[in-house]
């Protein structure tokens, strides 16, 4: 009885053992990238891919948010405002202050831009008033890089996500 005891004592620690060396070596592949983040299935279905903004290459891009129902968008003016306001789903979310507005963005999502009345007001050139989407994360189908929306008197619409 002893004997058979030591047996079964002995294949237990040796299964534990390999159980441990086996999660250790699979955490040192993850931290180390030879198994990407976005492939494990644990990853897609708690929702914590990262999606990251920038070129992509290498490691130069920045995580900014978890991932497959976000996304983000960079606007663009030629010139600063504050009057302009980004506006997602009817709330304020962003301006112009600095010629450029990132948001963080969402499937079905509408994006508005409102330059209210008083821009045309004054005769200032409404026709140089375009916004451009300057940028968007990797997963944002819709709206497309480099397309320029003219922009009207009160809300315009920029476009219904799509990611």
């Amino acid at each position: 009885m002893s004997r058979r005891g030591d047996i079964a004592t002995a294949l237990i620690s040796a299964v534990a053992l390999s159980l441990v060396v086996i999660c250790v070596a699979a955490q040192w592949m993850i931290a180390s990238g030879r198994i990407p983040r976005g492939s494990l299935l644990l990853e897609r279905t708690e929702g914590q891919v990262v999606w990251a903004w920038g070129s992509g290459e290498g490691d130069q891009s920045i995580p900014v948010g978890p991932g497959s129902e976000a996304g983000a968008i960079l606007l663009a003016l030629p010139e600063a405002s504050e009057s302009i306001i980004v506006l997602i789903n009817g709330e304020a979310v962003a301006d112009f202050r600095y010629m450029r507005a990132a948001v963080v963005v969402h499937r079905g999502d509408l994006v508005e831009i409102d330059a209210g009345h008083a821009l045309w007001d004054n005769g200032s050139g409404a026709a140089r008033l375009q916004v451009e989407i300057a940028d968007t994360t990797r997963n944002v189908r819709a709206p497309q890089r480099g397309v320029r929306i003219q922009l009207s008197p009160g809300r315009t619409a920029i476009a219904n996500i799509e990611i």
